[in-house]
């Protein structure tokens, strides 16, 4: 059976929403328009998985994702099982509720709904106004919020932490 390009399209938008929600922080970028652009497209009902190719870009409020290639998996209640961006470099970016912008940027993010992580991997650095990390390898548990980082043999981490500003008195 062949899917309506509407019903495909459908598809690949509740998935990119998954991957903005619980992982970066502009509350009220979940409230707007999903834009998803490529090259190509290749997706069906019938195997639960959508993949984009070339020049993916995806926007949602001031969330902007660049990659080569997006491959998103759904459960067979097409809940968002997997979303899985290739790049070099994927890049994202969103404003935070903090203020100040969130830069990520690695060869390859892999966001297990399921297991509530998200792998950077491949040259991965992630940049906020308090700091960067950056490593070969960053997971992200959305749950618990901790943080893991790793670099490949005589690689090292690298956080850089700003010191917290605190409030002028009068």
């Amino acid at each position: 059976m062949a899917v309506s390009p509407p019903a495909r399209w459908a598809i690949v938008s509740f998935g990119f929403l998954a991957l903005a929600q619980p992982t970066f922080a502009l509350k009220s970028d979940r409230q707007q328009l999903l834009n998803v652009d490529a090259d190509s497209l290749d997706a069906g009902l019938d195997d639960n998985r959508a993949v984009l190719k070339g020049n993916v870009r995806i926007t949602q409020g001031t969330l902007v994702i660049e990659a080569a290639e997006a491959t998103l998996t759904q459960g067979e209640q097409q809940e968002t099982q997997r979303v899985l961006l290739s790049g070099a470099p994927v890049t994202l970016e969103q404003d935070l509720d903090e203020g100040g912008r969130l830069k990520a940027r690695a060869n390859r993010v892999d966001y297990d709904v399921t297991a509530e992580t998200i792998v950077l991997s491949g040259a991965a650095n992630v940049s906020q106004p308090r700091g960067d990390l950056s490593g070969e390898k960053i997971v992200y548990n959305t749950a618990t919020g901790k943080l893991n980082a790793t670099s490949v043999a005589g690689g090292r981490v690298h956080l850089k932490v700003q010191p917290k500003t605190t409030a002028a008195t009068k």
